[in-house]
């Protein structure tokens, strides 16, 4: 059945022998209940004959399907979809039977069932499209459907991209057990993760992956002088991005850096920062804190120049941009917002996850601006040597989708720059105070309130600071990164108050009364781990405080959960160490139990008495509390379910609906309330003189709530005016990253390339470079008639000293011309240089074979290395400049396009002279060279 573009609307519904029907529409009914209990009947539940609900999960245990004959035809479609693709059948012409393998393993495996809706999604998202799907509806299941299909295609990585590490390993273990039962390999990076790990995770079938983490390995993947060094082993083919949003818009104002360490005049910065002390605000300097900038009055520079004893701009020595971070780090950037200190150390935090963003540093010796003013010793400076934004990586992958909640407030731009088409609870109104004190105020009545009657609240902030104002339970402390989900996901208990960041534990959902299921693993895996770790990887463990757990384990589940950690002991086969000073069975790796538990707490098969015996009371330890519970989710029910809180609006209207759908998931019931004043950020920085009208028009106290028409659709301006000021940075970054996005990609290719050649191409790659230096040393040093200048021959035997001294000399060279005119002089220089340069490489070859080749790569690779990340550096100052051609009646875009593209042949052109030179200086020791060898 041929699809067209109409077929977004279809709802399927099909069993995994390939049977399949349809219902045309856009009504989102499901078939007939005749239709759906018939189909049911035939294909989907061997274990429930009859009528009910086709979408409940059944209670059926895993030693009874895996006897039927089902799993197994499912698992040998795969085989059969790949025979058929080889022999020219099309994705598209297998979607429904493709779609129905899936829903009917993922029947299977985990006990869910594809919804329509889901199916609906999958197919929107297999068309390269980002599907919006409401908070709960299970975006995480339906990007099993074309990830399993696009996979058969084996044409490159398919990868799922999440916003964090713990969210990369949860669908992998989960998600990824569907995969794996149907025979695709599934493959999970991690950031703490070694190369090794990495390029195998790549060559899987699907691999889940962090975008930071698939961003730099890009990056690094193309520092590499072997083919060997790489980790993307398989071309970009096809890419599904879970919370696109979040990535795709608001963390692509910035790109990623890899730099390198280069030392950095402490004392400079360490006066910069006293400097920056003394100046003034609104004397010496103004800040934009819309622009995150600073600009230096005229008596900012005078005074500055005075203190100095010098200008600020000396081209030998300058200190303006010094002095301008100082006053930056004083004045834009603040402890516990925008970064913390810990250890003695800077951390950044993501100003829309309020996580720490371990790893990262300020560029352009902000980072030691920063570390200067808390008086911390300055550390190395670091040079750019490969940079990309998230538009230029994810746009390289042939197919692109994603999967988001929120996604309409940003469709124009998901659509203009990835090509991205968007597919499409009780709230309060908003209660907006004339200071923040009087809004705190507000909420914590209002919290106090609602917990007095046991209603749980989530208060969400938009940073870190507000975070620890507000309380220390959820916050960009470095410790609790990895139980942010456990906190957020145990939000819905009675009684609780919760305070995060917006963003903290996204994808994490929210049982009224508590999930048993995440309660029993934490439970189960405390326990192991008290008795299988080392102390130092049991220190590494998240802890949980004594009233995290619902109720006292039963004896059946204590004994239990006693009776897996002496099955786990005695399983030899779960211990593997390197370590000789450990005897197996003694100890266990913190990721193997974490494996280990997230294998036995899950619906698939395990293999093992210690796996068997852990999964029993893992089966426990869940029912014991989810009894605990019921009466529990009963009472959240009947207080009107979880009440979500937010305490400034965000800088886009998503963000803010994100926290929204937090309450109220998939129908439970939930309220939404905002407690806003006139000063916060967003208002004080973009409303303007808007804002400041509605305060002088409202003269009452701090504790009344202003509730106007005006006031809120003013504020809805301000919110939309901000996130079009974004979209415009985010516009601006994107024009600019075109241009350095193809200068990147061509050098990668030029990289591949030289990466790519044989050891003779290696050889003639050298000649080569030789022959166009050389050329241009001909003709640069030459007059207009032809005629050979004196300085001709001492630059001919600086970049060729091997040459024949007395054929280069200034007599020579003349005699040449004199015979042949310029072609004859152009001629004999050629013939010296390649004699010059054949010499040179025997002369390495000798000290090791295959060493003369191996030189010519690593030194061609080094100049380009070192080279472009010279070229960023010039670039970033070329784009300062060109800012200024909008004066001169000049597009700066197009100017940045002209003078870059002439700064990226230079940048080639240098390439090869500094090749050619370095070849000819390159003298290997025969010791170094068979210590190399032998390495090899």
């Amino acid at each position: 059945m041929k699809r067209t573009a109409a077929a977004t609307s279809l709802l399927l519904l099909a069993s995994s022998s390939g049977a399949s029907a349809f219902v045309q529409g856009t009504t989102g009914r499901h078939l007939p209940s005749s239709a759906s209990t018939r189909l049911q009947r035939q294909h989907c539940c061997p274990l429930r004959r009859g009528g009910g609900d086709h979408q409940r999960r059944r209670p059926c245990a895993w030693a009874y399907w895996t006897t039927c004959s089902l799993p197994r035809q499912t698992r040998d479609k795969t085989k059969e979809f790949r025979d058929r693709l080889s022999k020219g059948e099309g994705l598209d012409d297998m979607i429904e039977e493709a779609f129905a393998v899936v829903r009917e393993a993922a029947w299977r495996v985990l006990e869910l069932r594809h919804y329509d809706v889901q199916l609906m999604g999958g197919l929107a998202l297999h068309e390269g499209k980002l599907a919006e799907m409401a908070t709960g509806e299970g975006k995480t299941l339906v990007a099993t459907l074309p990830c399993y299909l696009n996979a058969l295609a084996g044409k490159g990585t398919v990868l799922v991209v999440t916003a964090n590490d713990y969210l990369a390993r949860r669908d992998a273990e989960t998600m990824g057990q569907v995969h794996r039962f149907l025979g695709l390999s599934v493959g999970l990076i991690q950031s703490t993760m070694p190369e090794a790990q990495r390029k195998e995770a790549y060559s899987c079938d699907v691999t889940y992956a962090t975008n930071q983490e698939l961003g730099f390995d890009y990056l690094r993947d193309h520092l590499t002088v072997t083919q060997d060094g790489t980790v993307q082993t398989k071309d970009f083919f096809f890419c599904l991005v879970d919370e696109a949003d979040s990535i795709l818009i608001d963390e692509a104002r910035t790109p990623l850096i890899i730099s390198r360490s280069v030392d950095a005049p402490a004392q400079k910065f360490a006066t910069s920062q006293k400097i920056a002390s003394v100046l003034e605000k609104g004397v010496h300097y103004t800040v934009s804190e819309k622009e995150q900038s600073v600009v230096l009055t005229d008596k900012g520079y005078d005074d500055c120049d005075r203190i100095l004893g010098k200008s600020m701009f000396d081209p030998r020595d300058p200190w303006a941009p010094f002095i301008i971070n100082s006053v930056k780090a004083k004045e834009i950037f603040t402890r516990d917002k925008e970064y913390i200190v810990r250890d003695t150390e800077v951390l950044i935090v993501d100003t829309f996850s309020g996580r720490v963003l371990e790893g990262r540093r300020y560029s352009d010796g902000l980072h030691q601006s920063i570390e200067a003013k808390e008086g911390i010793t300055v550390s190395k400076q670091s040079q750019v040597m490969a940079q990309v934004t998230y538009q230029a990586l994810f746009r390289s992958f042939p197919k692109l989708c994603g999967m988001t909640g929120t996604a309409m407030t940003d469709a124009n731009e998901l659509g203009t720059t990835y090509g991205l088409q968007v597919v499409q609870e009780r709230l309060f109104p908003d209660v907006v105070f004339r200071n923040r004190e009087g809004a705190n105020a507000a909420m914590l009545n209002e919290v106090e309130r609602l917990h007095k009657d046991g209603r749980p609240v989530l208060i969400g902030t938009t940073n870190v600071g507000m975070s620890d104002q507000t309380a220390k339970t959820l916050n960009a402390n470095p410790d609790l990164v990895e139980r942010e989900s456990e906190i957020v996901g145990q939000a819905g208990r009675l009684g609780v108050v919760t305070v995060a960041t917006n963003m903290a534990g996204r994808g994490t959902d929210i049982l009224l009364g508590g999930n048993p299921s995440v309660m029993a693993r934490i439970r189960v895996r405390d326990a192991l781990a008290a008795e299988l770790l080392s102390d130092e990887d049991l220190a590494a463990v998240p802890k949980v405080g004594e009233t995290f757990f619902p109720c006292e384990l039963p004896e059946d589940a204590s004994s239990a959960l006693e009776k897996a950690i002496a099955a786990c002991k005695g399983d030899s086969a779960l211990f593997a160490s390197d370590n000789d000073s450990i005897d197996a069975g003694e100890l266990l790796s913190r990721e193997a139990l974490e494996g280990l538990v997230s294998a036995a707490c899950e619906a698939g098969p395990v293999e093992g008495a210690g796996a068997v015996a852990v999964r029993e009371a893992a089966t426990a330890v869940k029912k014991s509390f989810a009894d605990a519970l019921s009466e529990e989710k009963e009472k959240v029910l009947e207080l009107g379910g979880l009440y979500v809180v937010g305490t400034a609006r965000h800088e886009s209207r998503r963000v803010d609906n994100q926290l929204r759908g937090r309450a109220g998931r998939q129908g439970d019931p939930g309220a939404t309330r905002f407690f806003l004043s006139l000063d916060d950020d967003i208002f004080r920085v973009f409303g303007g003189d808007q804002v400041t009208k509605i305060m002088d028009s409202f003269r009452l106290s701090d504790d009344i709530p202003i509730e106007n028409k005006q006031v809120s659709a003013t504020l809805d301006k301000v919110q939309i005016a901000t996130e079009d000021y974004f979209a415009g940075i985010r516009r601006t970054v994107f024009s600019f990253d075109e241009v350095m996005n193809d200068q990147r990609l061509a050098l990668y290719r030029a990289r591949d390339d030289v990466i790519d050649k044989e050891r003779e191409e290696l050889r003639e790659l050298a000649l080569e470079y030789s022959a166009k230096t050389c050329t241009e040393i001909v003709q640069g040093n030459s007059a207009s008639d032809g005629t050979p200048k004196a300085v001709l021959s001492d630059k001919l035997r600086q970049f060729f000293p091997l040459g024949d001294a007395s054929a280069l000399s200034a007599e020579s060279l003349t005699a040449a011309y004199s015979k042949g005119g310029k072609d004859g002089l152009l001629q004999h220089a050629l013939d010296q240089a390649a004699a010059a340069t054949e010499k040179k490489l025997s002369d390495i070859e000798a000290v090791r074979a295959g060493l003369s080749s191996e030189s010519a790569r690593f030194l061609t690779l080094t100049q380009m290395d070192d080279l472009w990340c010279q070229h960023l550096e010039n670039m970033n100052l070329l784009k300062e400049s060109v800012s200024m051609e909008v004066f001169r009646g000049r597009n700066p875009l197009e100017e940045f396009g002209a003078q870059g593209k002439e700064m990226f042949l230079d940048l080639l052109d240098n390439v090869r002279r500094n090749t050619v030179y370095s070849l000819q200086m390159y003298n290997p020791s025969p010791k170094t060279s068979a210590a190399a060898g032998a390495d090899k």
